[in-house]
């Protein structure tokens, strides 16, 4: 059974989700923890992927021409790529994130296509100062009773949730109720990172 995405649970999901070298069946959860798999096309894919969020917001990650973007070997839909930057502390652009929605990855045939968020690893005194908060928050999910994340990346995610829920709503990656609505919208969300951002 699907379940909606709740802010809150991007960053448990984001916990089971970002390990690089595992295959992400969907996301989009089920009644018990999926079985995920070693597959290492999906490993070196995912860590291209991860290390594109590294160019920042420049042109050629937007147009998906940046080193890291082609060596991903992911098919991208034209217009889709996305930007999040946020301040942290007293750091300006210390987040930094890119979304997409990828329409498939032909060294994977097993990826169906869906939405990417790749959340930039530590790389500001902010991001550091961030990581050393490193005391457990509960998360609230009737997923996953009794979890927790660290405080200070519950920080970072509450910081930009609301638009990275709109930013992938925007390039039609919305919950499944919403999915059943809508044409040409997908569920499938897989979201990699490094450091901070795993």
């Amino acid at each position: 059974r699907k379940r909606d995405w709740v802010p809150s649970q991007l960053a448990m999901k984001a916990c089971f989700a970002l390990a690089l070298s595992l295959q992400v069946p969907s996301v989009a959860a089920v009644d018990h923890l999926p079985v995920w798999y070693y597959d290492e096309d999906v490993a070196r894919t995912f860590a291209a992927l991860t290390q594109a969020s590294y160019c920042g917001p420049d042109e050629h990650l937007k147009n998906w021409t940046c080193t890291p973007c082609r060596a991903a070997g992911v098919e991208v839909v034209p217009g889709s790529v996305r930007f999040i930057e946020r301040r942290e502390i007293i750091q300006s652009n210390s987040t930094f994130i890119f979304l997409a929605r990828v329409a498939s990855i032909p060294k994977v045939p097993s990826f169906g296509g869906g939405c990417l968020v790749s959340w930039r690893g530590s790389s500001t005194v902010t991001n550091w100062i961030r990581d050393f908060q490193f005391w457990n928050t509960p998360v609230k999910t009737p997923w996953c009773d009794g979890c927790y994340v660290e405080d200070g990346f519950n920080k970072i995610l509450q910081h930009v949730e609301a638009e990275l829920i709109s930013q992938l709503a925007e390039i039609g990656c919305v919950p499944v109720k919403d999915e059943e609505q809508a044409l040409n919208t997908t569920n499938s969300l897989y979201i990699t990172g490094h450091s901070l951002g795993a």
